[in-house]
């Protein structure tokens, strides 16, 4: 919609135009005001549309950079987050087998608990197995092949223990049991090490 202050604008450059030319009658001079004024009314449309394309295309351009950098932020803290979720999985397992060892060697251990403390053990192995698996969505190269090997050693124990489940091993085998889990805390401990140390590069810690 063309404003009254812009239609008189036209209007004078339009005599002022007829003004400059010479006074001859007919529509000739009229023709050549109308097309130098039009000819300036496009120049100015087109400024005008040259100027709304940039405006959209740096908006288009500034909220890209921004979903980006959002988009960046997120996928690196879930990677953190795994990480974390990892170290803290490896070192509560360990926990859990040496509680589940401590009173597995307590002759006064009632069944009924001692079968809860080795079913804790076993939800910490699910747990990391898990979270294992989520390695080839957040880990390096060097955190999957240590987090397949860990999981790797704590199957094969899994497998020779009955899953975790001293209780329900017969008292000729109980020992050869234990002594295999025994064993699994120090190597859980020693698999957490260098992924946390790979959490702390992320974060820009030495």
């Amino acid at each position: 919609m063309v404003s009254t202050g812009a239609a008189l604008a036209d209007f004078s450059r339009f005599h002022q135009c007829l003004a400059r030319g010479p006074i001859t009658p007919g529509v000739r001079p009229l023709l050549t005001c109308y097309k130098e004024i039009n000819t300036k009314m496009e120049e100015k449309l087109a400024a005008a549309v040259v100027s709304l394309i940039s405006g959209f295309l740096g908006a288009w351009l500034a909220s890209a950079i921004a979903l980006s950098r959002f988009r960046k932020e997120r996928a690196f803290d879930r990677q953190l987050d795994w990480y974390e979720k990892m170290v803290r999985a490896l070192y509560d397992m360990a926990q859990r087998i040496e509680i589940a060892l401590t009173f597995q060697g307590e002759p006064q251990t009632e069944i009924d608990h001692l079968r809860n403390v080795w079913r804790d053990v076993q939800k910490a192995h699910l747990a990391l197995e898990k979270l294992s698996q989520e390695a080839a969505l957040y880990g390096s190269d060097d955190a999957r092949q240590k987090a397949k090997a860990i999981i790797k050693k704590v199957q094969d124990v899994a497998d020779e223990t009955g899953a975790f489940d001293p209780p329900s091993v017969d008292d000729k085998t109980i020992d050869d049991v234990v002594t295999r889990i025994e064993k699994l805390p120090e190597h859980l401990r020693k698999a957490a090490e260098p992924i946390a140390t790979e959490a702390r590069k992320h974060l820009g810690m030495s």
